[in-house]
């Protein structure tokens, strides 16, 4: 494996010959009403195959005081929906995301994001 260096949150991935990489993530939406029906049949499917979205539809996950919940995946899958409490359900979302030379690095919490590539040169 070869080190390809470590970005701070908000930097900018600059290796060159970098594509075609993805990247899985797990984030919770807390929604008051949620939009997916049948979601336990869905759960570890690509929403936007099962729901049949054309090419940059997103799906509506729920509503949160009124407003559209989106994931902000390439690729989106429901792993679990659990009550919060006071109304609120938590929905876990497995988001796939593209990664490449120029990605923007944006960690969630203060630390940095090591790279490494199995290809040597």
């Amino acid at each position: 494996m070869r080190r390809l260096g470590t970005l701070g949150e908000g930097g900018f991935l600059m290796q060159s010959g970098l594509h075609g990489l993805g990247v899985e993530r797990t984030v919770r939406y807390d929604v008051h009403r949620l939009n997916i029906p049948n979601w336990q049949s869905l759960a570890g499917q690509p929403l936007e195959d099962a729901l049949h979205l054309k090419k940059g539809q997103r799906a509506i996950l729920g509503y949160h005081n009124g407003e559209e919940v989106f994931a902000n995946g390439a690729k989106n899958s429901i792993e679990n929906v659990h009550e919060m409490g006071n109304g609120v359900l938590g929905i876990e979302v497995r988001e796939t995301v593209g990664f490449g030379t120029g990605t923007k690095i944006d960690a969630g919490i203060k630390g940095l994001v090591s790279g490494v590539s199995r290809r040597q040169r």
